[in-house]
């Protein structure tokens, strides 16, 4: 792992909401890596807005490695926050984000390798509903 050239810092952001020896062996090895690697940051708590702010603002791709299946049908923040910091996405596989993705017109790949080999899909997206969804509260309310 090269971190092409050392130009390319990688964030990890992760919790652990249960063990299971999967989880516990992938972590064990990302903190190897870390280890060796100046470039790798690995965060293992939840961000605060701050936090979330500061790194979205820096982030120029997230690599989303959810489960296709668990979440097909689930809701993750991830859309959102890529939408309103116009950060593409690689995600492994169709399910509810990619279609949130596309509803939202943020610029996003399919790859089960989770590399970025591929042309990120641009959408045209809703615009009434991106908008609506920075919208002042009080404006939904009134509507």
């Amino acid at each position: 792992m090269l971190f092409y050239d050392y130009k390319v810092s990688l964030t990890i952001q992760y919790t652990l909401s249960w063990e299971t020896p999967e989880l516990v062996n992938a972590i064990a090895q990302l903190n190897e890596l870390a280890k060796d690697y100046k470039q790798l940051q690995l965060i293992s708590q939840f961000w605060s807005t701050t936090e979330i702010i500061r790194y979205m603002n820096e982030t120029d791709l997230v690599v989303c490695s959810y489960d296709t299946q668990v979440y097909q049908h689930k809701s993750s923040g991830l859309a959102w926050l890529a939408s309103h910091f116009d950060v593409p996405v690689i995600l492994r596989g169709e399910c509810w984000l990619s279609r949130e993705l596309l509803r939202l017109g943020v610029p996003f790949v399919i790859n089960p390798s989770l590399t970025t080999h591929g042309a990120l899909q641009a959408a045209q997206g809703d615009i009434y509903y991106r908008e609506s969804l920075y919208a002042d509260l009080l404006t939904w309310l009134t509507e």
